[in-house]
């Protein structure tokens, strides 16, 4: 019996002898410091937090290997300040434990801007009303938009670019030029901004003065979506005349010359007349003579030839005033290269 008690006495020696030398080493394991991050990136003013874990957070020292590039306060705290690397080091018990920053600049997007093939816009960097100095301007796609040292933007072709502006800290800026069809752009503004009429129909209308005829015309823009084509309407009355002046143009001008449909009413003198004409928008100028072809009604040839012409060319010219006040082209970007 006393024999028994004395192994296994010695057995429980072992097993607590075992037990203080294992809990003390694994402890030792668990508790050795490391870095949360060994590699971080971080945008330039913004921060990231680095922590020596199983360490005194009083007793670690933090450094930065450039600090023109990022920063580390006391609490482990890095500050991008410019684009670059640099090595953080957190010191602790005579020990160095390191993390690899990469400083990224800032990027910011600011929408998007719809321009039509050949328009153009100037683009500026702006911090409130100042404007601020840029380093550089690229386009990502120069067959679509190009963009000048200076930020004017030139709509090439149909389709999406990317305008990238850098800033001397090296943020950039970016903004998205969809380049759409002079009819696309105009379809668009009246879906948008127009009213409807009776057949479903969007359009703008303003009254202006022309000059040259010496009376107001009164001119509508309307988009027909069920025939998708655009209507010009210009009515007028002056000298005992009532007239209306209709161009149909469709969607895609470069498939048919458009058409005018002129009606006139002279009250003095109790005639009136209906007529037809159309033209290459192409060639046409505002000082080309139109023939009118009249069907219907009667008055003399040159009369209507005159009338005709004074009203079309008047119309035309309050049409382009109502397109550039509302997108910023006229007539010439839908086919009448000449005007």
């Amino acid at each position: 019996m006393l024999k028994s008690n004395r192994v296994l006495a010695t057995v429980l020696s072992f097993v607590i002898a075992f037990a203080m030398i294992a809990v003390p080493l694994s402890a030792s394991a668990a508790s050795k410091p490391k870095l949360n991050k060994t590699k971080a990136s971080v945008t330039r003013i913004k921060s990231i937090k680095l922590t020596l874990k199983n360490a005194a957070a009083s007793s670690v020292k933090w450094s930065s290997s450039k600090k023109s590039v990022a920063t580390v306060n006391s609490k482990g705290k890095v500050t991008g300040k410019k684009i670059g690397k640099a090595t953080i080091t957190a010191k602790y018990k005579g020990k160095k434990y390191k993390c690899k920053v990469t400083v990224k600049c800032r990027i910011f997007k600011k929408g998007t801007i719809s321009l039509f093939k050949t328009q153009t816009t100037t683009l500026k960097l702006k911090s409130g009303n100042k404007v601020m100095k840029v380093k550089s301007w690229k386009s990502s796609n120069k067959s679509v938009a190009t963009v000048s040292s200076k930020g004017v933007v030139t709509a090439k072709k149909i389709g999406s670019s990317t305008i990238t502006c850098t800033d001397k800290k090296n943020d950039k800026y970016k903004v998205t030029i969809k380049v759409n069809s002079p009819s696309a752009a105009l379809k668009h503004f009246l879906i948008k901004n127009g009213k409807i009429d009776n057949n479903g129909c969007y359009y703008v209308g303003k009254t202006y003065y022309d000059e040259n005829a010496d009376n107001y015309y009164t001119v509508f823009v309307t988009y027909d979506s069920i025939n998708n084509q655009f209507e010009f309407e210009s009515d007028s009355e002056y000298d005992g005349k009532t007239f209306v002046l209709f161009m149909d143009i469709p969607y895609s001008i470069s498939k048919n010359a458009p058409l005018f449909y002129y009606n006139l009413v002279t009250e003095n003198y109790n005639t009136n007349w209906e007529a037809t004409g159309s033209i290459n928008p192409a060639n046409y100028t505002l000082n080309q003579q139109v023939y009118f072809d009249l069907y219907e009604g009667s008055d003399p040839y040159d009369n209507l030839q005159s009338y005709g012409n004074i009203d079309l060319r008047a119309s035309i010219c309050c049409w382009n005033k109502l397109l550039n006040e509302c997108l910023g082209f006229g007539l010439k970007a839908l086919g009448f290269s000449k005007l």
